[in-house]
């Protein structure tokens, strides 16, 4: 679904933050294992109807979740698999589960066969949420802002970029926020000073999701912050 740039930002599904803290395990306790195993990289990306990380290897594999299933393609074909359990997400893919190499102390939960439950209309709604970030973030560029390609960190389930020593992204909801949110966060943590009050965060500014009005809003938001920290 497209967002119009004057829209707001449509009711979240009651299962929204159950579904997306299964897919959140799923990408950090398997998928990113999978192109970690063959490229040495954790990143991921958003999908369609999902997650995804990049092609890799040879045979250009993806590894995904595609609305309540795994999806596992490469240039031989495609398998897909109900999602049910980590254990059972990680045979599927012919991986060990578990963080890569011991990279970061994991956010989701280990247990390997506690039932996952992901509701197909909270996984659309996620997608639409990756999307609004990503044309959010594409109106930072327009003002100006040089920006590396955007990453879905598998370890904060956050999609994300950074430029001029700037983090800028949109993760699903954290231990800071339960809810979707934007944000702005500088390398360095002396923000300078705007009015009216900008900076409400430890690590910079945030505007949660029932607080966002509109795609320009969100736009006015990172182009803020930009402008604040870059002189």
């Amino acid at each position: 679904m497209m967002i119009r740039r004057s829209a707001c930002l449509p009711r979240l599904p009651d299962t929204f933050a159950e579904s997306v803290a299964a897919v959140h395990a799923i990408a950090e306790h398997v998928l990113c294992v999978a192109r970690h195993d063959a490229i040495g990289r954790i990143g991921l990306a958003a999908g369609t109807d999902g997650i995804e990380t990049a092609p890799f290897g040879p045979a250009m594999r993806v590894v995904a979740v595609e609305g309540d299933e795994l999806v596992d393609r490469d240039e031989r074909g495609e398998r897909r698999a109900e999602i049910t359990t980590l254990r059972a997400a990680a045979t599927f893919f012919a991986v060990t589960p578990g963080v890569p190499a011991k990279l970061w102390t994991p956010v989701t939960s280990v247990d390997l066969d506690v039932p996952l439950r992901v509701d197909r209309a909270a996984m659309a709604a996620m997608a639409d949420w990756f999307r609004f970030v990503t044309e959010a973030l594409g109106g930072l560029r327009d003002a100006g802002a040089e920006l590396e390609p955007l990453t879905l960190w598998p370890e904060g389930f956050d999609l994300a970029t950074n430029g001029n020593r700037i983090n800028y992204g949109g993760p699903t909801g954290d231990r800071f926020h339960n809810r979707p949110y934007l944000y702005v966060g500088p390398f360095d943590r002396n923000y300078p000073k705007a009015e009216p009050p900008f900076w409400n965060a430890a690590f910079g500014a945030a505007l949660p999701y029932d607080r966002i009005g509109s795609l320009d809003e969100a736009i006015a938001f990172l182009v803020r912050g930009f402008r604040l920290t870059s002189g």
